[in-house]
């Protein structure tokens, strides 16, 4: 009986090695375990930013869309074959992009695991929007056709899209503060563990400041600071960059790190001049640089 068990045992072991071994040749190359869908107008930086943060904290790949716009007929195959999760970045306009629409319509075909992230800029589009997507789009005559996608496949795909079975990360409802927002984002997608919250800062060289109410802005100085960290020697004689809207005012005190450090990076956006703290901080930073001049 023993050897039986053995016997089964080993034969069992075979066959699951020899099923990984099958699955692993059938997949695609490169694999992608997370597909972002974007309007790049509106979420370029949070999307590179996001993507930035998953290959620094995890083995994952992630695929932007607008890494490869050229081929649409390949995009559409990467989707299908090669994807893992795909996740559409919900802004005003995504669902208004033909390249967009044609992804979410490969993603459910393919039968992919769904998730979308909702930014405050979305708004969901009407039962009559979803009927009339020809009009929704803005293109009648759509390039989508070539590819054998109906204006009707994309509305029923959008419809499903907002089905509330399809998981949201609600990026206008989190509470995290400055960059740590899109952690949090990266994390509800792929569920991977990481640091969390912000240790206090100590010396950095070189300051990197925006209107945490603009996603864009505020994603391009995560980027930097994620980009410039552990990298500064050649630039500001060693120290690390710290990205000041991670940081609340009664945390830090802005006057004193910018004293200490060699450089103040401000990233102007249509928010700037209608924030109270950084327009404080580049009068500091204007009046530190000049009493130094002098």
């Amino acid at each position: 009986q023993n050897l039986m068990i053995a016997i089964f045992g080993m034969i069992g072991t075979g066959l699951a090695i020899f099923l990984v071994a099958i699955i692993k040749f059938c997949r695609r190359t490169p694999w992608y375990h997370l597909f972002l869908c974007h309007h790049k107008e509106q979420a370029a930086g949070q999307v590179r930013y996001i993507k930035s943060i998953v290959s620094t904290t995890t083995t994952l790949n992630v695929f932007i869309d607008s890494d490869n716009l050229l081929n649409l007929d390949k995009l559409f195959d990467t989707v299908k074959t090669q994807v893992g999760l795909f996740c559409v970045y919900l802004t005003a306009q995504t669902l208004m992009r033909t390249w967009c629409c044609g992804e979410v319509v490969s993603a459910f075909v393919a039968k992919l695991r769904m998730k979308t992230v909702r930014t405050a800029s979305f708004v969901p589009p009407t039962h009559d929007q979803i009927a009339n997507m020809d009009f929704y789009i803005g293109q009648q005559d759509s390039t989508l056709s070539q590819y054998g996608i109906t204006m009707a496949a994309v509305g029923e795909a959008v419809k499903m899209l907002m089905d509330p079975a399809v998981p949201v990360v609600r990026l206008d409802h989190c509470t995290e503060v400055g960059c740590n927002r899109f952690v949090w984002v990266a994390r509800s997608l792929l569920d991977f563990k990481s640091r969390a919250g912000n240790s206090k800062p100590s010396h950095p060289q070189l300051l990197i400041c925006t209107c945490p109410a603009d996603e864009e802005a505020l994603a391009a100085a995560g980027y930097l600071t994620l980009k410039m960290i552990g990298g500064m020697s050649g630039v500001f004689g060693g120290g690390d960059a710290l990205c000041l809207p991670d940081y609340p005012e009664e945390y830090v005190n802005f006057t004193e790190l910018m004293a200490e450090a060699r450089g103040v990076l401000i990233i102007f956006s249509n928010a700037t001049l209608k924030n109270r703290k950084e327009l404080m901080i580049i009068a500091d930073a204007i009046s530190l640089s000049n009493s130094r001049a002098d």
